[in-house]
């Protein structure tokens, strides 16, 4: 009952206070106002590492360009992000990629609006940033993708019927049915991943990364596991299960960690085309791409679109 009656205030205030920013986002004051809603937004939920985070964008943001305040601006808030995410856990935030577009995608833009209303258009869009703003920013954005995960997660869970408890093994084998159909999306159809474009015909099951992503999952469990034993509130009967709430927190720990797995895959991958590049150009011909691995399957158009093909060299 406490717990319920704890998030019930949390919605509540948070409510109420978004709502107060939305009238008044016109003014400076406002605006400021507006970033500490942002913030308190964070207390429901998965708790992002503030400190970690500013640890970690505090090295970017001494390169970027700043104002004569020692501010930047929208373009560079957006750089910084993709940024955080790409060398964390090599995620990939759509929309951000681009360094010419400084308009919020359509996904950053209703996240941020729905806990603050009106946030993106009055205090993005034009903005200045400090660090502070930054952190903020980010840790957003990491909340909202770990909370979209465990909704994934419940999902997935839901095959197993309502629970209080999870055993180690039970929860292995839910956890290695929720990443893949994390990292694909609607491209994993439950048994290999189907590329974009024209080429969606073929399967990749890719055994070797699924042995990758089986250790990853293993560590993370096995970590809370090992944590919990040094805990001395943890008694010995449920050593070896875990609440919902807990296999939420793994879900969150995979994901902040998903970084691990691609470094193996990644540098498969580069090996596999250095050694197609046979003079050493950074140019390979795109039949080569094709032939050099299974791997690459992505469609002639999808490559074009990533800005990938050079049309001009001979």
């Amino acid at each position: 009952m406490s717990l319920v009656l704890t998030l019930n205030v949390c919605i509540v205030l948070f409510l109420w206070r978004s709502v107060f920013a939305g009238a008044f986002l016109d003014n400076f004051e406002a605006k400021v106002s507006a970033w500490t809603f942002m913030k308190d937004s964070l207390g429901c939920g998965f708790q992002p590492d503030l400190r970690e985070i500013e640890k970690e964008v505090e090295f970017m943001w001494r390169t970027l360009p700043k104002t004569s305040e020692g501010l930047i601006e929208l373009r560079s808030l957006r750089y910084l992000t993709d940024r955080y995410f790409s060398h964390t856990s090599n995620i990939k935030l759509r929309g951000f990629e681009s360094i010419v577009s400084t308009n919020g995608s359509t996904w950053e833009s209703a996240e941020l609006d729905q806990r603050v209303p009106g946030f993106s258009r009055t205090v993005l869009q034009g903005g200045r940033f400090t660090l502070n703003n930054a952190v903020t920013f980010v840790a957003v954005l990491q909340q909202s993708i770990v909370n979209a995960g465990t909704a994934l997660f419940d999902g997935v869970a839901s095959q197993w019927g309502p629970k209080t408890f999870w055993t180690v093994e039970e929860l292995l084998v839910a956890l290695n049915h929720f990443v893949p159909l994390w990292m694909g999306g609607g491209s994993f159809d439950g048994r290999c991943f189907r590329p974009q474009g024209a080429q969606n015909d073929l399967c990749f099951q890719l055994p070797y990364q699924q042995l990758h992503l089986r250790a990853l999952v293993e560590a993370q469990v096995q970590q809370l596991l090992f944590t919990r034993q040094r805990s001395s509130w943890q008694r010995a009967s449920f050593e070896r299960t875990f609440s919902h709430l807990e296999a939420h927190l793994l879900v969150g720990s995979v994901i902040q960690e998903f970084s691990w797995f691609y470094e193996s895959g990644c540098t498969e991958m580069r090996t596999l085309l250095e050694n197609v590049d046979t003079m050493g150009t950074g140019r390979i011909p795109l039949w080569h791409f094709y032939s050099s691995n299974e791997l690459f399957g992505e469609s002639e158009e999808y490559l074009r679109d990533q800005g990938v093909l050079d049309y001009e060299t001979s």
